[in-house]
């Protein structure tokens, strides 16, 4: 059992349609997304490091491809991360919402 307790709140059901209307006049519009000015270029030196947690069947997933192709893991991953990143960011910036862009938020694609 967990020493945390959340306490909820009943939801309030709507009145009205006119109290859905308040209520969604407040809520914020969302900007539609617009492709960052490019303040940094996409063929510098890479000069971060990541720390990424692996279990021990992705670490040797990860080693025996490396192997395979006969490339260091960094090239390997670099290789394979970079290109996703760019097509999910290129996705989203198209359509401007992450639920529609057709990309699984919870896992690779």
């Amino acid at each position: 059992m967990s020493k945390f307790k959340a306490r909820a709140t009943p939801l309030r059901p709507v009145e009205s349609r006119e109290d859905m209307a308040r209520f969604t006049k407040g809520a914020p519009e969302r900007a539609a997304a617009v492709a960052p000015s490019p303040t940094h270029d996409p063929n510098a030196k890479p000069n971060t490091g990541l720390s990424l947690r692996l279990n021990e069947y992705q670490l040797e997933m990860i080693r025996d491809l490396a192997k395979l192709e006969q490339r260091s893991i960094q090239k390997l991953l670099m290789g394979i991360l970079i290109p996703e990143l760019e097509r999910r960011h290129t996705a989203m910036l198209k359509v401007g919402r992450p639920d529609q862009t057709g990309l699984d938020r919870t896992g690779p694609v």
